[in-house]
Formats: C-alpha cells, structure tokens, sequence
C-alpha cells in the first residue's frame, strides 16, 4: 500500500502544471505588502543603447516601503554577480569593442513569476526602488498588473525626468 501511495505522490509531482522558470540568481517578489507607488516611464532612446532596440523604451519604477526597501538591500548583499558583456563600437580592435559590467544576479518576481526584464543591464535597484526595461508601454502594463491590482496601476505614462506623483 505504501508504494502505491508513493507511486501517486509521485506522479502529481510529475504532472503539477508548468511555471515560468527564475533565471539562476537571487529572487526579489514584489507585491501589495512593500510596493507604495508604480510609474511607467517612457525613455528616450538616444541617451541609451538598450540591447540593439533603436526605439523608445519604457521602464516599470517601482517605489518600495521601507520594509520591501530593507529586504532588496539584504538580497542585494548576498546575491551573487552576473557579467553582462555589451558591444560598444563593433569595429574597434578587442578589447575596445565591448565592455563588461558586474550587476548583481536578482530577479524580480511577482506571484512567483519572473517580470518581463528587457535588458538586466539597464535594470537599477535603488536604496528604496527598482527600475525594470521594458520595450513595449504594453509590455510595462502588463507588469505592472502583476505586481498591483487594477486601481493601483498607472494610468498614464510619465515621459523621462517628470516627477513622482
């Protein structure tokens, strides 16, 4: 009998339904108890080279509380580094033709799930925030439906340098 039970035990876990999988590295969620405050922004693409996208970008700002902002910092502390090689001038001679940046390896999750992340380089996390690239306004919508309910989601998207609401 007791293999059997096994045996069952088994193949719920086998056949439990499939999650988008975090990237290796640390996880941070975000949700109702340490986010205050969401904006969308729209970036302009000319003081950033985001990953080959030529056009505007959007980032999805979110403000913690002070305790989703003590929490990143002691994410942030442990988590370990990734390198993330960009192309700078792709026809300078090596080593001029790219550069290398240590950024820490944290994931941003919301319900378990990873947020749409469209360059982990341009990703910021601040003493009291995080700024996720994304390229679609739609795209920045929809993440920030996940992290928030409805009336908590921006309605409109602020252009670079406006102020928090």
């Amino acid at each position: 009998m007791t293999r059997y039970y096994l045996l069952f035990l088994l193949l719920l876990l086998t056949a439990a339904p499939a999650r988008a999988q975090t990237p290796p590295g640390a996880s941070f969620e975000v949700s109702c108890d340490n986010v205050r405050q969401l904006r969308i922004v729209r970036i302009d693409p000319e003081h950033w080279n985001l990953s080959g996208h030529t056009g505007p970008f959007y980032t999805l700002d979110i403000l913690l509380t002070k305790t989703g902002a003590t929490v990143l910092a002691r994410v942030l502390a442990t988590a370990p580094k990734r390198t993330i090689v960009r192309s700078i001038v792709p026809w300078f001679p090596e080593p001029l033709s790219e550069m290398r940046y240590e950024k820490e390896a944290v994931v941003v999750t919301a319900h378990g799930l990873a947020l749409p992340n469209d360059d982990p380089l341009f990703t910021h996390f601040g003493h009291d925030g995080i700024g996720i690239p994304i390229i679609s306004q739609q795209g920045a919508f929809d993440a920030a439906r996940a992290v928030l309910p409805g009336p908590l989601v921006p309605e409109k998207v602020l252009e670079e340098g406006d102020a928090w609401e």
